[in-house]
């Protein structure tokens, strides 16, 4: 049995892939207070086995948030169970973050680099 995953990665499910390495400002009654990066992670839990006899289950979707901004943490993690909230979320213009709610807006690709930096629009 496999130390890892032997099953291929799946495909980015369209509800998250058209959030995958996208930039957004975060705003708090129109004052810009930050920007978030987003970059989905797939990944496999094992479920049995030990050392070289492992079993894993199928992989789901994660979602990495880079934040920039005053006062705000360098990342967090989505975990696949709050996936579709999160989604939900965004697709309402609205990002939670510590009991907040900030208002959200994605940017094209050239203000994205224009605001964070290239480091973060070379993948838009």
């Amino acid at each position: 049995m496999p130390l890892r995953p032997q099953h291929p990665e799946p495909e980015l499910p369209e509800a998250l892939a058209r959030y995958a390495d996208r930039v957004a400002e975060l705003s708090k009654a129109g004052r810009v207070v930050g920007y978030i990066r987003v970059e989905p992670e797939a990944s496999s839990t094992q479920v049995g086995g030990r050392l070289w006899w492992r079993r894993w289950g199928p992989y789901r979707w994660a979602v990495r948030v880079w934040l920039s901004g005053a006062g705000l943490d360098p990342d967090a993690m989505v975990q696949p169970e709050d996936v579709p909230a999160e989604l939900a979320d965004w697709d309402a213009g609205r990002f939670r973050l510590r009991g907040d709610v900030l208002d959200l807006r994605w940017l094209a690709a050239d203000e994205a680099a224009e605001v964070v930096g290239s480091a973060w629009a070379e993948d838009n």
